[in-house]
């Protein structure tokens, strides 16, 4: 069984020290998709963003993967929670024969699939995609700034939503579509509001109306045992579906990377990447 090395550019100049010596020690070669092979296991460097990127990949077969978190909130390693072990050609070895891994179904929004979380509205300005310069300087402070700015001065908007065939209505801060475990702004929800990879994902939907009881209520998020939110709607299903009643564009986050459209569709795929727990 041969390693393949899946790394953003950015990424790879700033470890070269470190890999350099493990892609010659196990013969490890950058990841081309032409040159994927079943018994192939893609070590993965980076954030929730390039695991995201991975996704839109088309493979013939289940991707194994041995992901070590390099980003700035690594939610999707928490959900797993993967230990950020030290990288070395003895660690991946280990990993190799004693781990255990997951199959972990993907997630779709209209054509683009997604692993963990896709935040719409509100949440999703308050992180910031890719290499921006305030996330690369601040990190997750960067995300309580934004978090402040949302809180001063929301946006709302006015959508339509339809959930296990109920059409509803309204105006929203905005919504979070989830099958593990997430944080933004900073604030981590427990594992009783999320899917954790089963049948079903979790719809956090946040109708407009007291800013007060939305900080209150996504306090209430992180408690496990809580089933009482007074402005959150909570629910599990297995489609959900959005749109923008005055066709203005519903800003969207998947895994961090930006996306929007005036409607979207989610649901989960027959699509997986196994995924090592170590």
């Amino acid at each position: 069984m041969s390693f393949k090395l899946f790394i953003s550019d950015n990424k790879y100049s700033e470890l070269e020290d470190i890999l350099k010596p493990i892609q010659e020690s196990l013969s490890m070669t950058l990841f081309k998709l032409s040159e994927h092979k079943v018994d192939d296991i893609l070590v993965v460097i980076g954030g929730d963003g390039t695991l995201n990127y991975l996704a839109q990949l088309e493979f013939k077969n289940t991707p194994q993967v041995i992901y070590f978190p390099e980003g700035t909130a690594n939610d999707f390693a928490k959900t797993l929670n993967c230990t950020h072990s030290h990288l070395s050609t003895e660690v991946l070895k280990d990993i190799k024969r004693h781990a255990k891994s997951i199959d972990v179904p993907l997630m779709k929004c209209n054509e683009k699939y997604f692993i963990n979380v896709a935040t719409g509205g509100a949440p999703a300005t308050i992180t910031n995609a890719g290499s921006d310069m305030l996330k690369k300087v601040t990190g997750k402070i960067s995300y309580y700034l934004s978090a402040i700015d949302q809180f001063m001065t929301p946006h709302v908007y006015q959508v339509s939503y339809k959930l296990d065939e109920v059409k509803s209505e309204g105006p929203i801060y905005g919504f979070t579509v989830a099958q593990g475990l997430y944080a933004g702004g900073g604030v981590k929800v427990s594992s009783g509001t999320t899917g954790m990879f089963q049948d079903e994902f979790s719809v956090v939907l946040a109708p407009a109306g007291s800013m007060k009881n939305s900080i209150s209520d996504i306090i209430e998020l992180q408690n496990y045992k809580s089933n009482n939110y007074a402005s959150f709607k909570v629910m599990h299903t297995d489609k959900f579906s959005i749109k923008s009643l005055d066709n203005s564009p519903i800003a969207l986050k998947l895994d961090g990377e930006e996306y929007e459209n005036t409607q979207l569709e989610f649901s989960k795929t027959e699509k997986k990447i196994s995924f090592y727990i170590y």
